[in-house]
Order: C-alpha cells, then sequence, then structure tokens
C-alpha cells in the first residue's frame, strides 16, 4: 500500500525489495509451500487476499514464482477470494465477536483495502460497507471510549488494560473518544484516506440519564453466538447467551461490566492455576469449562457447572478495587461505586478475597465447581447508596432444581429462570427471539427509577 501511495519518494534498493518480497510470497493454501503461516480465521485470511490483490495489481507483468502466475492472474485469484470473504462477513460478521484484539486487524485490511481501491473498484464499495458496520457495532457497544464487552477472544492485557487495545485508537481516531496508544495498525490506514463513519453512529454514543439501551444481535459460523447488551449513562453490561454451556472453553469472555476502561469486573473460571501462566484459556481470559450465561437488562446469570476431571475447583471475579470509589464487600456479594454507577456481583457459594500474591484486590473467589453468579449495575439514580445497592445484592434469592439451571428472584421480585440451553423466562414467560441477525434489535426504554 505504501508502495502504491509513495514510490516516488522511495530509494531504488527499497522498491526492489518490496517487489522482490511481493513476487516470491506465498498468499494462500492453494499455492506450493511448507510454512508455519496461519492462513486460517476471518482476520488473518482477509490479509492474506488483500496483499495478493495489491501485490498483483502492483506488479501485473510479473511472474510470481511460488503461484506460478502472473500478477494479472493473482490479482483475479484473490478478487475471487475476496469477493467469497466479504459474502460469508455481511452473512456472519465478525466470527470472534466484539474481539477489543480482533476487531483492528479487520479493520487494518478493510482500510487499507478502501483506501488502496479507486471508486471505480468494486472492492472500494466492500471495504467502505464492511468498516461501516464495524463503526456502528463499535459506536453501540462502546462505552466511556473502550470496547468492553462479551469477546469471542480474549486477552489478558486486553480486558485488565483497555487503555492498551487496538479499538481504544479506533473511537480516538472515528468518535474523538478513547485514546492514542501503541495499538496503531488499526488506524494509520484510515486516516491516510477519505474515510468517514457513518453520521448514525452518533446517536448510539451515549445514552440519555434515565433511560437505556438494549441491543441484541447474532453473529458467527452458523450464527454460533446470541448477544445482549445494556447500555445506560453510567454502566454497561454485556452477555453471550447460552454460548456453548459447559463445555471446555478456549479463549471466549462470556460477561463484562463496566464503569470505565479500568473499573469493571468480570467472571470466569480460571483454564489454569497460575496468574500469568501461557495457557489458552489461562488465569483471566477464557473459562475452562464454559458457564450458561443469560442476561435480561442490567442483569447478569452465569450458571458454572464445570467438568468434574477439571483441576480448578473455583471460579472467580477481576474486580480491581482501587479503580472504584467506594467498595463493599459481604459473604456473597462485592459491589463499587464509580461516578455514577454501581456495579456488583453475588455468588451462590460465597465468596473469599485473595489477600496476598499479585491478584490481591483485584481477585474474589467462589469455590465449587458448581456456581451461581449474578451481576447487575445500576446507576445512582436508582439507589441512594452503594449499601443500598448490596442490599438488593443480598436480597437477591437462587434455587436450582439441578446444577445447570437456576431460578433467580431479584431484589424487586422479578423471577428470572435461566435453562440449561441458555433460554430464559422472565416472570413464567420467554424473552429471547434469538438467533437474530448481526444488525440486530435496538430498544431503548425508560428505566424505572
Amino acid at each position: 500500500y505504501l508502495y502504491s501511495r509513495f514510490a516516488s519518494k522511495m530509494s531504488d534498493a527499497l522498491k526492489a525489495r518490496i517487489r522482490d518480497v511481493a513476487i516470491h510470497f506465498r498468499y494462500w493454501i492453494d499455492e506450493p509451500g511448507d510454512d508455519v503461516m496461519w492462513f486460517f480465521s476471518e482476520n488473518h485470511a482477509l490479509l492474506f487476499h488483500i496483499c495478493q490483490y495489491e501485490a498483483g495489481t502492483l506488479f501485473p507483468d510479473d511472474l510470481f514464482t511460488t503461484s506460478g502466475k502472473t500478477g494479472v492472474q493473482q490479482r483475479e485469484r484473490a478478487l475471487e477470494l475476496l469477493q467469497e470473504w466479504f459474502e460469508d462477513y455481511f452473512r456472519e460478521f465478525i466470527t470472534e465477536w466484539n474481539s477489543n484484539a480482533y476487531i483492528p486487524v479487520d479493520t487494518l485490511g478493510l482500510g487499507t483495502l478502501y483506501a488502496f481501491t479507486g471508486k471505480e473498484d468494486p472492492l472500494h464499495d466492500l471495504a467502505k460497507r464492511a468498516l461501516d458496520d464495524i463503526f456502528i457495532n463499535l459506536s453501540i457497544n462502546s462505552f466511556n471510549g473502550a470496547l468492553m464487552t462479551s469477546f469471542g477472544r480474549s486477552y489478558e492485557e486486553q480486558l485488565k488494560g483497555n487503555y492498551v487495545s487496538g479499538t481504544t485508537g479506533l473511537l480516538y481516531f472515528a468518535f474523538d473518544r478513547g485514546a492514542i496508544n501503541s495499538g496503531t495498525m488499526s488506524y494509520i490506514s484510515l486516516t491516510m484516506s477519505d474515510y468517514v463513519p457513518p453520521k448514525e453512529c452518533e446517536k448510539y454514543l451515549d445514552v440519555e440519564p434515565g433511560k437505556a439501551l438494549i441491543f441484541r444481535d447474532t453473529q458467527g459460523y452458523e450464527q454460533h453466538v446470541n448477544l445482549y447488551l445494556y447500555k445506560s449513562h453510567s454502566a454497561l453490561l454485556s452477555t453471550a447467551v447460552g454460548f456453548k454451556p459447559f463445555q471446555p472453553g478456549y479463549q471466549e469472555h462470556i460477561l463484562q461490566a463496566e464503569a470505565d476502561p479500568a473499573a469493571q469486573l468480570f467472571v470466569n473460571h480460571p483454564g489454569e492455576s497460575q496468574p500469568y501462566g501461557s495457557g489458552r484459556p489461562n488465569y483471566w481470559a477464557g473459562n475452562g469449562t464454559l458457564p450458561c450465561g443469560v442476561q435480561y437488562r442490567n442483569t447478569g446469570i452465569l450458571v458454572y457447572d464445570v467438568d468434574a476431571k477439571h483441576l480448578i475447583d473455583y471460579t472467580h471475579a477481576y474486580f480491581p478495587t482501587m479503580h472504584f470509589d467506594e467498595v463493599c464487600r459481604t459473604e456473597k456479594c462485592i459491589a463499587g461505586k464509580k461516578g455514577d454507577a454501581y456495579i456488583g456481583a453475588m455468588a451462590l457459594n460465597g465468596l473469599t478475597a485473595v489477600e496476598e500474591g499479585p491478584t490481591k484486590g483485584r481477585e474474589y473467589r467462589s469455590p465449587g465447581k458448581q456456581n451461581v453468579w449474578v451481576v447487575q449495575v445500576a446507576s445512582t439514580d436508582c439507589h441512594a447508596s452503594l449499601q443500598e445497592f448490596v442490599k438488593n445484592l443480598e436480597a437477591i434469592r437462587v434455587k436450582q432444581d439441578d446444577p445447570r439451571t437456576a431460578s433467580v428472584t431479584l431484589a424487586d421480585g422479578t423471577l428470572l429462570e435461566a435453562a440449561a440451553d441458555g433460554t430464559l423466562r422472565v416472570d413464567g414467560s420467554e424473552v429471547y427471539e434469538y438467533p437474530m441477525t448481526p444488525k440486530g434489535k435496538i430498544e431503548v426504554y425508560e428505566e424505572v427509577l
């Protein structure tokens, strides 16, 4: 891409080096070779296809030695592959849903393709359409300059320090939210183009006090994940609903509550015993055994029935107390106030604070492989004090007929019945319409204060 824009400013040696790499590269699995490049997954495939398309465009008459094709033929093959990729993308959207580690990689590719192609190229419009979908989704799911939701792929550094993620930079580029950081690859090509996110994004960035936004959608290969998002002016709660419950997990992040990029709470079943291990799943990112997650408005429920053979016999919450203005803990509950937001959780099996080591002040464990967690967010408009919010958490009652279901009665008497397959009944009526489409459904309602 840089060659296409700035070749006149490059030395002959640099131009020769770029051409040499381009014509000797292995672009796809249909070309001969024996290497360890990872061609698979949505974003890797996109980058390979775009490189092939750009190289074939720039060097049309050269012979590409790995494939034996000319540049013209490489471009034609890349066009086929990109058209197939876009068909899947518009049908499924982001397979590793909402991931603040992977959206920047998709955006790197799409932004480069948009900037590289002219308006007469059909790929230009496809790239713009795909970018528009990403930025609309970002505007809905972001909060206080961060993308912190349920993720299809999570990494510890981006869960615990969202300031470093590429989506934080994208939010800065697009909406003057977030912050510039070292994750610049996602927006360099966009800043060098005329791309502007859709105007409609502006109406989703903020929610008026006294109102709440609910966003439900379905994403991924064969509609493999149903998502539920609650966002008010003060806090956000997001859950992957009924995603492969009670199966071994990988890097899926099922539930996230957030007041700002640091004041947050999430729950998982550790995949390994060392806080700074290298497993996938690891101590914080992913789940050794996935829970059954459901959500209704500002309440999320996680039902855990961990594999009897798994070595880790507890679940835990990441709750960095130092980032909250006020914190309260009881036998079964943890909660914090940040600004005008409350975030809290109760665990059926009780909670113990980790008092030593690197997770002190951040980790709260609940014993047992069978457990139920209830997470809530609320505004200071709804509760006069943190103690009142905690009182509501303590009033929650959980009943289980078997380890994979839960009947949860909230403080106001609302009955939430979570089934083992992720369906949810509220006061006796089913509330979900899944599967939906990637465009999903947005509702804004008045909160009861």
